[in-house]
């Protein structure tokens, strides 16, 4: 069973963290929603979340760790040196790296971790993307790198993760599941 990181931090964007961990659970996935300063957590539309642990307390294993965007949700992950060092080091190790909106332009930008990568991020902040190539698309993949623009791409976002891992048979699965009409 894959387990599925999520990092929140205060303003967050509650559809790009919820959505996709929706769709990795009933892919099979293990999840966790982890407060990277504290355990309840305001979104950037006043939802509150409480995390299921927070980074300090957890054991940091993963296959694949999630930072959804939002304002100032991204700047918050960018600011923490520990999620950096774990974002950082679980890069290099080749462990799946998905982010969107706000989070590749803020986090992974600041971290020094997308030169050489294609990756997409909310348009307004693609000025920010100094190292890696920005392409202007919904959902981007590059090696262990996935990342999305924005809200409205959680459910691709969610599904590309699932594909990295479990392939696109899931993905049928799932699709019927939750009665999505969208093909391929």
């Amino acid at each position: 069973m894959k387990k599925i990181a999520c990092f929140l931090a205060q303003g967050f964007e509650e559809v790009e963290a919820l959505q996709p961990l929706n769709l990795l659970k009933r892919a099979g996935c293990q999840t966790i929603i982890v407060g990277v300063y504290e355990k309840q957590i305001k979104s950037s539309r006043g939802v509150t979340i409480v995390a299921d642990t927070l980074l300090q307390d957890w054991d940091k294993d993963a296959d694949c760790f999630i930072l959804p965007g939002g304002m100032p949700g991204g700047t918050n992950l960018e600011k923490s040196k520990e999620l950096k060092d774990l974002i950082v080091s679980n890069f290099q190790k080749g462990k799946l790296i998905a982010a969107m909106c706000s989070a590749p332009a803020t986090a992974l930008a600041s971290w020094g971790i997308l030169k050489g990568k294609k990756l997409t991020c909310y348009p307004d902040m693609a000025k920010r993307i100094i190292e890696g190539t920005y392409v202007e698309t919904p959902l981007c993949v590059d090696g262990n790198l996935i990342t999305a623009q924005g809200s409205g791409d959680s459910i691709l976002f969610g599904f590309a993760i699932i594909e990295a891992f479990l392939g696109k048979d899931v993905i049928a699965k799932v699709k019927k599941e939750i009665c999505y009409p969208y093909l391929p």
